[in-house]
């Protein structure tokens, strides 16, 4: 991401002005593979984990910039695949999470985020939309 892109949504979602704060936050598909960000403002670290890195909050760390926001790209993740962010909390615990903004999940009794991308969905809602 640009450094130009990041600011501006720091500034925006800060504030309480980020009305779309899911389409930067999240996971979302790369041309090489797919971008993950994640607001925790209060970790010591942030670490992606699923099946691609074998659930290691070692392998894959993210980068911290700015805002307590967090990144990371990783080449080669594909379209379903399961993962969840690993938060070192201030006490030194580690916290697996899924993705707040993620758009599809595992089912019960697992827990893990998705990579799911909505291009191409037909919403079936019109009459509803009409209705309202």
């Amino acid at each position: 991401m640009t450094k130009a892109r990041n600011s501006a949504f720091s500034e925006s979602f800060s504030s309480g002005r980020s009305s779309h704060a899911g389409d930067y936050l999240g996971a979302h598909k790369t041309q090489a593979g797919a971008a993950f960000r994640v607001w925790a403002p209060n970790a010591l670290g942030v670490s992606l984990v699923g099946d691609f890195n074998d659930w290691s909050p070692n392998k894959s760390p993210m980068k911290n910039i700015g805002a307590g926001l967090w990144e990371i790209e990783v080449s080669g993740f594909k379209e379903l695949d399961s993962y969840k962010f690993a938060i070192m909390s201030k006490d030194g615990q580690i916290l697996w999470k899924a993705d707040p903004y993620g758009t599809f999940s595992e089912l019960r009794p697992q827990t893990a985020s998705r990579l799911c991308t909505l291009d191409g969905y037909r919403w079936g809602d019109e009459k509803w939309l009409e209705y309202r």
